[in-house]
């Protein structure tokens, strides 16, 4: 991913001595020394307008970027802690409004640095931080454009120094926190379509209705030879 910074009036783009338009010549050259099946990703922490433009701008110009990155830190506790009583604190309307708006740039999105922190170390913080990690999730997950979501420090108190030391779905010593069953139960259960079939006399095609992604069949054929395949189903 390349990271970038902007602003509204400027979609060049600047970034400390960096030149302008440095970001047009990352992605210029990239795609030369690059082979057409790497994936050009554009990142950035800034979710406002600025950026939107700046992408719309480098693809006018003729850049690949084929997926545009997003982050969304909740390093404070206290906001998780607000959260948990109705704060509207990246509330749902706020988030489709951005997704909406990246969706006209017309590239897949990546939540490519996401930190939900538990407000304390405790029962109580942990299960507000299981509760936001699994509203926000299953709204990502609904939208049809999201290609990925990156959890920024998967253990606890693994972070950069000044990052919150309860941010991790794991604690220091690798226990599974309420987070990380809310994930697994998500993206192992509830996301994940399981049917047993049995087709009709002289009948060889069946139909489900199921998430995208890749699935394994199985099945005995006429001559009772176990048999498998795999389908992706985009």
């Amino acid at each position: 991913p390349h990271h970038s910074k902007h602003d509204a009036n400027n979609p060049k783009g600047s970034y400390g001595v960096m030149p302008l338009d440095y970001t047009y010549k990352v992605f210029e050259f990239t795609d030369k020394v690059f082979p057409k099946s790497a994936v050009l990703s554009i990142n950035d922490y800034d979710m406002g307008f600025g950026y939107v433009n700046q992408v719309a701008h480098l693809r006018l110009r003729g850049c690949r970027v084929d997926m545009a990155g997003l982050q969304m830190h909740l390093f404070n506790p206290k906001q998780c802690a607000d959260i948990a009583k109705g704060a509207k604190i990246q509330h749902p309307e706020r988030l489709l409004q951005l997704m909406d708006d990246f969706d006209k740039l017309g590239v897949p999105l990546h939540l490519s640095e996401i930190t939900i922190t538990a407000p304390n170390d405790d029962e109580s913080g942990r299960e507000i931080q299981a509760n936001i990690t699994r509203n926000l999730y299953r709204m990502w997950f609904s939208w049809p454009k999201m290609e990925a979501i990156t959890w920024w420090n998967l253990v606890d108190g693994c972070g950069l120094a000044g990052e919150p030391t309860t941010s991790g779905v794991c604690t220091r010593q690798l226990e599974k926190k309420p987070a990380y069953h809310a994930l697994d139960k998500l993206i192992n259960y509830e996301w994940k379509t399981t049917i047993v079939e049995k087709a009709e006399e002289n009948r060889f095609k069946n139909q489900f209705r199921g998430f995208k992604g890749r699935y394994r069949v199985s099945w005995t054929d006429v001559n009772d030879n176990a048999r498998t395949a795999e389908i992706d189903v985009r």
